[in-house]
């Protein structure tokens, strides 16, 4: 289980978290949801390291880790291949690499480099780097958001596929309702200003979720978003 206790986290003058808690099942996919600026990437960045909290408690491990960002930080001179490839581990053989590019549909573009590829070839490729060393806790932050409707579906079932077989922990940070529904065990909604947790649904004993629980995120994230943008409103009148 990944336990967070009584983080504390401060943007310039803005308290993004305050005295946040939040325990996570190990081997299950759990999705944010939230409005922008609400802190979901910056909850992904304090779990991976990337920025260290005022205060509290994160799950610091010697597990292997796995981050798929917003933009695709592919580097330019490496080909698909080879940006998969350097950041993969000794143990991991170079096989693997051509069974996700197939599943993926890269196979065609392993040659590529960077300037030669769509956004959304671009963001798979990320994806891939992110997955071939197999981690145990995967960070995924708005990772399908440059792709197409068929492609999202098809990488959709791709990482649905994959936890299947592997079951890792996966974090997803989405704005999309059915990208959480489709992939998530649980989906959370953060809210106010610092965030809190103001919504945790699970599936049900069928491992759905249902139309009510759908409808009920879909009410408390128009709330929220309202809430969220009178929030900002005021805290600009602020400073004028």
């Amino acid at each position: 289980m990944l336990t967070i206790e009584n983080l504390c986290f401060k943007r310039d003058r803005q308290v993004i978290f305050h005295q946040f808690n939040l325990q996570l099942m190990d081997h299950q996919v759990t999705c944010f949801l939230g409005s922008s600026g609400i802190g979901k990437t910056t909850l992904l960045k304090l779990i991976a390291g990337l920025l260290e909290p005022m205060e509290g408690q994160l799950p610091r491990s010697s597990e292997s880790l796995g981050y798929v960002f917003q933009e695709h930080r592919l580097k330019p001179n490496l080909t698909v291949f080879d940006n998969i490839a350097w950041v993969m581990k000794p143990a991991i053989h170079k096989e693997r690499i051509n069974q996700l590019l197939k599943i993926a549909g890269l196979t065609h573009a392993k040659n590529y480099y960077p300037h030669e590829l769509s956004g959304g070839m671009k963001q798979r490729a990320s994806i891939l780097r992110a997955l071939v060393n197999k981690p145990d806790l995967i960070l995924m932050d708005e990772p399908f958001q440059a792709l197409d409707s068929q492609l999202k579906k098809e990488m959709l079932q791709f990482i649905q596929t994959l936890w299947s077989e592997c079951k890792p922990t996966i974090l997803l940070v989405t704005h999309d309702l059915e990208e959480a529904v489709f992939l998530g065990h649980r989906i959370i909604v953060l809210g106010n200003t610092p965030a809190q947790i103001i919504g945790d649904f699970t599936r049900d004993s069928y491992h759905t979720f249902t139309h009510d629980i759908h409808l009920k995120i879909e009410k408390l994230l128009e709330k929220e978003m309202e809430d969220f943008r009178g929030n900002t409103e005021l805290a600009s009148s602020d400073c004028l």
